[in-house]
């Protein structure tokens, strides 16, 4: 498996769309609300990469974020790449030109990732029914505030690219169907 130059740009605007929710996180942790925007980190990578690149790539961005949440375990290094074949298997069932496919797909991401971390928590501390509440807030802000990101997130990699000369969507095996 040859390294593919694209893991290192994704992987750098993930971390960017991470801090930039963490900054704004340590402003809402005053009314105890945070934002959870990890599902479009994965989006574009599900839809362009391979494989076994797109599980590298979930897997080194899975590292990053447990490496900046004050999780106990390795939630996201097993579950990224988890989510991300998840959108890569139903890829096939959306036509991602459109721009919003790709923000369904995100806000599928989304959840998925939001249910990982409250059950995860929620089986930690053993009050998953205490939580409830805040967790649908928390859910009903980060899913608003994604519909505003998510196509910012996606014109920000596609950006990035073209900034740097790199071909982002490269053949493979779902570009002969």
């Amino acid at each position: 498996m040859n390294f593919d130059s694209r893991i290192p740009i994704f992987w750098a605007a993930s971390v960017f769309l991470l801090l930039l929710s963490m900054l704004v996180n340590s402003r809402l942790a005053l009314l105890s609300l945070y934002l959870v925007l990890l599902g479009p980190m994965l989006i574009m990578p599900a839809l362009s990469f391979k494989t076994p690149t797109l599980i590298l790539y979930s897997f080194i961005t899975g590292i990053s974020i447990d490496a900046l949440f004050p999780l106990s375990y390795w939630l996201f290094v097993y579950g990224f790449p988890v989510i991300g074949l998840m959108i890569r298997s139903i890829r096939g069932r959306f036509r991602t030109e459109t721009s919003y496919h790709s923000i369904l797909l995100a806000h599928i991401a989304n959840f998925a990732c939001i249910a990982l971390l409250s059950i995860s928590q929620g089986i930690y501390f053993g009050q998953i029914s205490a939580s409830l509440l805040q967790i649908l807030v928390i859910i009903l802000l980060s899913h608003t505030i994604l519909c505003v990101v998510a196509p910012w997130f996606f014109s920000f990699q596609r950006c990035l690219f073209q900034l740097l000369d790199i071909e982002h969507a490269q053949k493979d095996e779902f570009s002969a169907s």
